[in-house]
């Protein structure tokens, strides 16, 4: 009988350890798979941004030489271009604490956590 309790416990006892062995594997692959989600979203945002940057810029570009033809100088085009960036950050400054930073930070939860949602497993 009491080896029979004896071996009981040792069974229990593997059964724990390979439960937490189990346990930790498992949040270090949880773990793991957000590092790479969250790596693989920097990198496709990151390009997309510089796409966007680099496209802004060729745009305001000939923009800038465009108003210059119109005025017939290339510092008054180039310089309507700054006044126009100057209008928009001035508007961003102002409505940035009201709108812009309360649906980006929306938008950063929403996408961080769309991946476990569509798994199933929203923790």
């Amino acid at each position: 009988m009491a080896e029979n309790q004896e071996n009981n416990n040792q069974d229990i006892i593997t059964l724990l350890k390979e439960y937490v062995s189990d346990k930790v594997e498992l949040v270090r692959l949880t773990i793991i798979e957000r590092i790479i989600l969250i790596v693989a979203n920097l990198i496709t945002d990151g390009l997309v941004v510089l796409l966007l940057v680099v496209t802004l810029f060729f745009g305001s570009m000939a923009l800038g030489f465009y108003f210059s033809e119109l005025l017939n100088s290339y510092a008054g085009g180039f310089g309507l271009i700054a006044l126009l960036y100057l209008i928009i950050a001035i508007i961003v400054i102002l409505i940035k604490d009201n709108h812009i930073e309360k649906h980006l930070h929306n938008f950063t939860v929403k996408r961080f956590f769309r991946h476990r949602k569509e798994d199933g497993k929203l923790h």
